[in-house]
């Protein structure tokens, strides 16, 4: 793999290319992938396979150099109690409704992506994504020393 600094105005910060010629969607990587997805729609009861729009021909499908993507943040926000949210700033989903005093939560159920951002963070995600998952390891390291 080779990676260079785009030259010219509007041309792409980063550029990534195999040193093979092969497309990156070609890496026997991604037939894995596809096969587990594939496998597990299935198991869902899905008759239809799973369509990646990443891994098409999707750009050339719709006459575009390049297709963009974005972080998919919120759905479990975190909150005080379930009145507020799903989660709690460590992550454990609340099980009871309401305002309640002292919220309980389910055993052992934990959410640590970015679905429990309350809103767009306005920056790439990724290293707020990985501190918020390590905050919410560190916890249950500490819960289960206990």
């Amino acid at each position: 793999m080779t990676i260079r600094v785009g030259k010219t105005y509007g041309e792409t910060p980063w550029r990534v290319t195999r040193t093979d010629g092969l497309a990156f969607t070609q890496d026997p990587i991604f037939t894995e992938i596809r096969n587990t997805l594939d496998h597990l729609a299935v198991a869902l009861g899905s008759k239809n396979k799973f369509i990646n729009p990443l891994l098409g021909n999707i750009a050339e499908t719709l006459k575009a150099e390049s297709i963009a993507t974005s972080h998919p943040l919120g759905g479990c926000a975190i909150g005080k109690n379930a009145a507020e949210g799903v989660v709690d700033e460590f992550g454990r989903v609340f099980a009871n409704t309401g305002t309640d005093v002292t919220p309980e939560y389910y055993d052992g159920l934990y959410i640590a992506d970015a679905s429990i951002f309350p809103t767009a963070l306005g920056v790439n995600p990724s290293l707020t994504i990985s501190a918020l998952a390590l905050r919410i390891d560190k916890n249950i390291a500490n819960e289960m020393d206990a």
